[in-house]
């Protein structure tokens, strides 16, 4: 998933917890420190993005993602321009599909090496020709 998707999602997922959270607390009830449909999706929403930066190997300074969340929902002044914002981000988006990039082509090759590889295996292994 790329950010701009993961962006999308969690907007998508925000805008449908204004509706669940009028709906009964009973499922919150289970889960310590959530009380409400809002915070328990909120808390699926964060968990969901850190573990798509870790499927995509992108590296995070915890601390820093919450300040900027925490910038992001509120009216006041960012830490950063919307310029740079823009600029960290796509570059981020481009880091990751270049290594989505590098390890399908790894795949590629070792998929094609073993391929080129199997007649010799095959050969080796029903030993020698009964034709002679």
């Amino acid at each position: 998933m790329n950010l701009r998707s993961l962006a999308v999602t969690t907007t998508l997922l925000l805008l449908t917890t204004a509706a669940a959270a009028q709906e009964s607390p009973a499922a919150a009830r289970s889960m310590p420190g959530m009380a409400t449909p809002l915070e328990l999706t909120s808390y699926a929403v964060g968990a969901d993005m850190v573990r798509n930066f870790k499927a995509q190997n992108v590296a995070f300074d915890l601390e820093q993602l919450i300040r900027g969340l925490r910038d992001a929902s509120q009216s006041g002044p960012m830490q950063m321009s919307e310029a740079d914002v823009r600029r960290r981000v796509s570059e981020l988006e481009t880091t990751v599909r270049r290594k989505m990039i590098a390890a399908r082509q790894a795949e590629n090759e070792a998929n094609q090496k073993k391929f080129d590889e199997s007649p010799k295996i095959n050969a080796a292994k029903s030993g020698p020709s009964s034709a002679q």
